[in-house]
């Protein structure tokens, strides 16, 4: 499945703002039922998503009362615990969370917004830095490893595509610690691996490891502005969100 975080946050978006239609709905709900890595993004998401104040209070109070409203089955569907856990404390334990969540939609616009900011941030700038591997195929001469860059490239094509990035960032971080040593196959593509690194981190919502990664590619290239220019000029720019 097609792991495109960019339309399914929007989705998520506009699911919460109210926007679908009722079979859009159902069939966003059954989309989650089926996919626990969308379920729990769809969970922290719903957290935060004040959205700069476009959902309102009145939605926020739609969604406390319907929480409240909700049978103890429903309930327990919805968080993902026992029905005996809920039969403890059921009053206690729904109004307490309707008010968890409605307090965090109204300060978690600002934690949103910078979050979408820094996903919009690693889509515009993949291609700043031009790796020596080419997604497009073809490999980089006699010497290549082409059973690592045709690995290296199925990688970097998920973080150019946002596909299954917490996996690929699982992978790449491996991959990256060990192409830091010399005597690795991995390390003549390092830099490759760090921007591309970097950017699935961005596009994963998180803004300090891309720093740290392009310090360094930094530090390994001083004097050699094809690579050293592009991590500045992207360092500036996750400063400046």
């Amino acid at each position: 499945m097609n792991k495109d975080y960019v339309y399914f946050d929007q989705q998520v978006d506009k699911f919460l703002r109210n926007q679908m239609s009722e079979e859009e709905a159902i069939a966003f709900m059954s989309e989650l039922s089926s996919d626990v890595e969308k379920k729990e993004r769809a969970r922290i998401i719903a957290l935060m998503i004040k959205s700069m104040d476009k959902v309102g209070i009145e939605h926020d109070q739609q969604i406390v009362n319907q929480i409240k409203g909700l049978s103890k089955s429903e309930f327990k569907k919805l968080i993902g615990i026992k029905t005996t856990l809920i039969s403890l404390f059921p009053k206690a334990m729904k109004y307490g969370i309707a008010a968890c969540i409605a307090c965090t939609l109204a300060f978690g616009g600002y934690k949103y917004y910078n979050y979408q900011q820094t996903v919009s941030l690693g889509n515009a700038e993949y291609n700043a830095y031009v790796a020596d591997i080419d997604l497009e195929g073809g490999y980089r001469g006699d010497n290549a490893n082409i059973e690592i860059e045709s690995k290296l490239r199925a990688l970097f094509s998920n973080v150019k595509n946002g596909i299954k990035i917490s996996a690929t960032i699982k992978e790449l971080d491996s991959i990256y610690k060990e192409a830091l040593s010399e005597e690795s196959l991995y390390n003549n593509y390092v830099d490759d691996i760090a921007w591309n690194l970097a950017i699935a981190y961005l596009k994963d919502g998180n803004r300090e490891k891309p720093l740290i990664l392009l310090e360094d590619m930094i530090k390994r290239n001083e004097g050699y502005s094809e690579i050293s220019l592009p991590a500045k000029e992207l360092i500036k720019k996750i400063n400046d969100l």
